[in-house]
């Protein structure tokens, strides 16, 4: 990972991102958080106000509002979560996204994905992506077959959806 300015640099991304904001904002996986209620629920309300009031502008201008997308955060930091550690870390930043594009979080309308970049010491932070809808899609088919074939593993995440018979 390259780090410009204190700020870790992300690969190029894929066709139809419409926008990429990091946010210096440390997170720690509240779902093995002991101690009170009180301090982490004025955390988590002034990390969610931080990213609402950062994106709220931007999402505005893009025409972002109430609009059918894909929100990808990725976290930065020097520690790895498991998979349901990095999404309990990742909730607040989640929520203040929701609230910048005027949708609950649980809306179809937005999908939601985590991610997370190993970043070397004193580099903590979220990136948050906003992608068209279908925009995994159309750059799976732009790589072809033999891309898609290689990384089939990962490509599994859609199982839910075919069993569905989604169309």
């Amino acid at each position: 990972m390259k780090v410009v300015r204190g700020v870790p640099t992300l690969p190029a991304a894929a066709h139809g991102r419409l926008a990429c904001v990091y946010l210096p904002i440390a997170t720690t996986s509240a779902l093995n958080e002991r101690g009170s209620t009180k301090w982490k629920g004025k955390r988590d309300a002034r990390v969610r106000g931080k990213v609402a009031h950062v994106l709220a502008p931007l999402f505005a201008a893009l025409g972002l509002k109430r609009r059918p997308c894909t929100i990808v955060l990725t976290r930065v930091s020097v520690g790895v979560l498991d998979s349901d550690n990095l999404a309990g870390s990742l909730k607040r930043s989640r929520d203040g996204a929701s609230d910048a594009i005027e949708i609950d979080d649980g809306d179809a309308a937005v999908t939601w994905v985590v991610d997370q970049i190993k970043a070397p010491k004193g580099i903590a932070g979220v990136y948050v992506e906003a992608y068209e809808p279908g925009a995994g899609a159309r750059e799976m088919l732009a790589r072809g077959e033999e891309w898609v074939l290689k990384h089939a593993h990962a490509l599994d995440v859609v199982l839910p959806i075919l069993r569905r018979g989604a169309k």
